[in-house]
């Protein structure tokens, strides 16, 4: 699909370590992708240390008017002229599946090699006789390889009675057309879907009728895709572009819709209770503004959105103000929807391209070194202190935190930087080896969970301990960071029980 939804998502920024605002990110300048257009809708970082990029980016001095929907990056996001763009394909969502990666395309779905070209094992899906592709959606990937795929596109099944447009289609691992489910249609297309924990999905269509039945914008499906008539929400207008479901059943959504048959009352982050229901201990009504990017006419937009701490949330978009507040594409909401201090201020730059201006990021996510990485569409990356103009479309930021976060035990290797008793209770005791007498300002810097700086102790020997009272701090995750001259040299993680 080719709207707003490519473009939406706005980015963060952050503070360096010694500052006194609220950031947990801080900026990697030693990466930079050397492309300029276009956009970029989803990485993946491969076991080499390079970069999977998916989207649809040009380098002009070697590609003249051509764009590639996936190229690799190195680790310093430098460009990898021996990718073949004749043996790759992709341009939207990239999901890892074992040592394989799916990748949407503008339409249908392709499978990669863990090197980032096509496994030839999973057909194109148009090649498959019972099944034709119009416009694209999301899609879904079971444990076994197999696919769900939205969107609407035609089905050719006639033995079996699967003909005309499908908006729910199932797909083997191979990529042909699954004869054993029921395919599920309605009046529109579905867009977006979000898996459940209990089998079920959250849906996005622009119809009003799914399987013959009246449906909000909105609604949810069983696992074979039949309509759970038990939620129905009365989301009229708009489009969704991300879900996050809640334990307890209920989820939010964000984007931009309303609730009457046009753009009157817009909302853009929603919590909505288990029945569909508006959840009201929640503020339905937060004010994101775009600020000083033009275009759409409806304002600004939200998404995606992902878990932050204590039940708060990650919300990124095309906007520069929440509330009134700058926050330049990124925010953190509490569960109450209220906007909290994190991300004061920081963000990314706009750039023009073919007389748009644009200023998104479509997501974040972190690596198992410790690293996060944010992209999308932008020229530009301010974190509060370095204002780094030749960013581009991607940016690597240091030590995130984030709570979904989950890492293999890895043996430990030698480090120059220890902390112990970890989890503590009471003082707690930094071992530094820096190897030489530092000449530069060296710190250890603790913060919390949403980057509120605590201590910075001063490295002033070659070798040293240095030691801390946690009786006064709150219970959970702290992060450690050991710095000389704003360079980071090691992230730990400190738990205080």
């Amino acid at each position: 699909m080719f709207s707003l939804r490519i473009y939406f998502g706005f980015l963060c920024g952050c503070w360096t370590l010694l500052a006194s605002a609220q950031q947990p990110f801080d900026l990697d300048t030693t990466f930079r992708c050397q492309f300029n257009d276009w956009y970029v809708n989803s990485i993946m970082p491969l076991e080499d240390g390079t970069l999977l990029l998916s989207g649809k980016m040009r380098y002009p001095e070697v590609m003249s008017f051509s764009f590639r929907s996936t190229i690799i990056v190195d680790p310093n996001g430098g460009r990898i002229d021996s990718f073949p763009w004749f043996n790759s394909a992709g341009g939207g969502k990239l999901t890892r599946w074992g040592d394989k990666i799916y990748a949407g395309t503008s339409q249908t779905v392709r499978r990669l090699l863990g090197n980032g070209l096509i496994d030839t094992g999973f057909i194109q899906m148009n090649s498959d006789p019972l099944f034709g592709s119009l416009q694209g959606g999301d899609y879904h990937v079971y444990p076994d390889g197999s696919i769900l795929m939205t969107g609407a596109h035609n089905l050719f099944d006639t033995a079996r009675g699967f003909v005309g447009l499908y908006n729910l289609i199932w797909f083997t691992n191979t990529g042909r057309l699954d004869t054993t489910k029921i395919h599920r249609k309605g009046s529109g297309v579905v867009y977006e879907i979000e898996p459940l924990a209990n089998g079920q999905f959250l849906c996005y269509t622009t119809g009003d009728f799914y399987e013959g039945q009246g449906v909000g914008h909105v609604f949810r499906v069983f696992a074979d895709g039949s309509l759970d008539t038990t939620m129905h929400t009365n989301i009229n207008w708009g489009e969704t572009y991300s879900f996050l479901p809640l334990p307890d059943g209920r989820f939010y959504a964000a984007g931009i819709f309303s609730f009457t048959n046009g753009p009157q009352d817009i909302r853009r982050l929603m919590r909505f209770l288990p029945n569909g229901d508006i959840d009201t201990t929640f503020n339905n009504n937060i004010d994101f503004d775009r600020g000083e990017i033009p275009g759409s006419i409806y304002g600004a937009t939200v998404s995606p959105i992902q878990p932050w701490v204590h039940g708060s949330l990650l919300v990124m978009g095309t906007y520069q103000f929440v509330s009134e507040q700058p926050r330049r594409g990124i925010c953190v909401i509490d569960s109450t929807g209220q906007v909290l201090d994190v991300f004061d201020g920081c963000g990314v730059g706009t750039y023009i391209y073919q007389g748009t201006t644009y200023g998104s990021v479509r997501g974040m996510l972190a690596d198992q070194d410790g690293m996060a990485y944010i992209w999308g569409t932008y020229h530009g990356y301010n974190d509060g202190t370095t204002n780094d103009t030749l960013q581009r479309f991607v940016t690597r930021l240091y030590g995130p935190n984030f709570p979904t976060l989950v890492t293999e035990p890895v043996v430990e290797k030698e480090r120059p930087f220890k902390v112990y008793p970890n989890p503590a209770s009471g003082l707690v005791t930094f071992t530094y080896d820096l190897k030489e007498q530092p000449k530069e300002d060296a710190f250890v810097v603790v913060k919390d969970a949403v980057g509120r700086q605590i201590v910075a102790l001063p490295m002033k020997n070659s070798q040293g301990q240095l030691v801390m009272d946690t009786r006064e701090l709150a219970k959970g995750l702290y992060t450690v960071r050991y710095t000389q001259g704003g360079r980071n040299l090691q992230l730990d993680r400190l738990i205080v029980e």
